[in-house]
This record gives C-alpha cells, structure tokens and sequence, in this order.
C-alpha cells in the first residue's frame, strides 16, 4: 500500500519539480498522503 502512494506522490513531485525545495508543497503532498491514508479503499483501485 506505502509503495503505491510513494509512487504516485513521486510522480506528483516529478511533475511539478518544486515540491522538494518549496515547503508549502511538502505540506501538500504530506496532506495527500494522509488524505489516502484516511480513505483505504481508494488505494485498491
């Protein structure tokens, strides 16, 4: 399941390519992960 998130999340900061020098964009994607974290059945699809 974590594998699954880190893939999309990398995918995420690949595509934008600021998350990792811009903090507000780690809140973001911190904030993803805990989104799919509280909704497990959206990982099964």
């Amino acid at each position: 399941m974590l594998k699954t998130i880190d893939q999309r999340h990398s995918s995420s900061i690949a595509e934008t390519g600021s998350a990792e020098t811009s903090p507000v964009s780690l809140l973001q994607l911190l904030a993803r992960v805990e989104a799919a974290a509280a909704r497990p059945q959206s990982l099964s699809a």
